[in-house]
C-alpha cells in the first residue's frame, strides 16, 4: 500500500521550482501517485508563465506518471493551499532559494506560507539540492512529538517504496555547558550519562521502527544537530531528510530558528517537513 495518493507541486518560472517539479515527479512515480502541477497567477502574470504546469505535467507523463496541470488565480499560498485541500493532496512539494545565513523571509514567501498552512507533509527543494539521491530516507529523530510525526511518515514511505530508513539522533552537549559547577559535579561523568541516555533513546526508537519491518540503519553523531544531519544525508546520498516541527508558534508562523527551519535553509538534500498533531 502506497503512502501518498496525490502529490501537488507548486510551480513558477524559477530554478528551484524546476527542481521541485523533477523531485515531485520522482516521488509520484515511486508512490504510484497522481501528480498535480499547479501554478498561481494574477492579472499581471506573463502569458508564458501560464504554460508552466502543462509543460511539467507533459514531462511527467513521458515518464509514465499520471499527471494533471492546473492554473489557479489569487495569492499563491492561499490559492495553492486551497487547491491542495480540494484535491485531497497527500503531500506538497515546493522549491525555495534557501540562501544560507539569512532570515526566514529569504526561504521564499510561498515556501514559508505553505509550511505554515499545510496540514500534510511538505517537501522543500532548494535551488542547489541534489534531487537524484538513490540512498536511504534520513529521519532526524530526538524523541519529541514532532520527531515522531515525521518518523511515522518516513517509515511508511520506506515500507511502501522498499527502501532503507536511516535514523540520525545527534547528541548535542551544548546544554551541558550551561550547568553551573557545584561540589561533586563532574563534567565528564555528566557527558557520559547524557550520551548513554541519548543512545538508549535511539535504541528504543529503532526497536519500535524495526517492528514495522523497513530496512533500518541508525547513527548517533555528536555535534550540531543541523550540520550533523545534513552531513549524514550527503554522505549516504539520501533521497531526502524527514524532520518534524510543531504546528505553529503563538504568532501563527512557521517556527523560525527551529531545527526544521535551519535544515530547509542549509540542506543540500530535499527536506520533508511534517507537523506534529495538535
Amino acid at each position: 500500500m502506497k503512502t501518498f495518493s496525490t502529490v501537488v507541486v507548486a510551480l513558477d518560472d524559477s530554478l528551484p521550482a524546476q527542481r521541485a517539479a523533477a523531485f515531485a515527479a520522482e516521488l509520484a512515480k515511486r508512490e504510484g501517485a497522481l501528480l498535480r502541477c499547479c501554478t498561481a497567477i494574477d492579472p499581471l502574470t506573463p502569458r508564458i508563465a501560464r504554460a508552466i504546469p502543462l509543460l511539467a505535467s507533459n514531462d511527467a507523463a513521458k515518464r509514465g506518471i499520471d499527471a494533471r496541470a492546473q492554473i489557479v488565480e489569487g495569492e499563491p499560498v492561499t490559492a495553492i493551499s486551497a487547491y491542495a485541500a480540494a484535491h485531497d493532496a497527500s503531500a506538497i512539494v515546493v522549491g525555495t532559494h534557501g540562501r544560507r545565513g539569512l532570515n526566514r523571509v529569504v526561504l521564499g514567501s510561498v515556501a514559508c506560507g505553505l509550511l505554515r498552512m499545510a496540514t500534510v507533509p511538505v517537501f522543500v527543494v532548494g535551488a542547489e539540492a541534489r534531487i537524484d539521491g538513490d540512498g536511504p530516507i534520513v529521519a532526524a529523530v530526538d524523541g519529541s512529538a514532532p520527531s515522531a510525526a515525521a518518523l511515522a511518515v518516513a517509515t511508511a514511505l520506506a515500507q511502501s517504496e522498499a527502501t532503507t530508513l536511516h535514523l540520525v539522533h545527534v547528541f548535542d552537549d551544548h546544554d551541558l555547558a550551561r550547568i553551573p559547577d557545584h561540589p561533586g559535579y563532574d563534567p565528564v561523568v555528566a557527558h557520559e550519562r547524557a550520551m548513554s541516555e541519548t543512545r538508549r533513546e535511539l535504541n528504543t526508537i529503532a526497536e519500535t521502527v524495526r517492528a514495522q519491518s523497513p530496512t533500518l540503519t541508525a547513527e548517533m553523531p555528536e555535534g550540531d544537530p543541523v550540520a550533523e544531519t545534513i552531513l549524514a544525508a550527503v554522505h549516504l546520498n539520501a533521497r531526502f531528510i524527514a524532520v518534524g516541527t510543531h504546528a505553529r508558534n503563538a504568532m501563527g508562523r512557521f517556527l523560525s530558528g527551529s531545527v526544521a527551519e535551519q535544515l530547509i535553509r542549509e540542506s543540500t538534500v530535499p527536506v520533508m517537513v511534517v507537523k506534529a498533531p495538535r
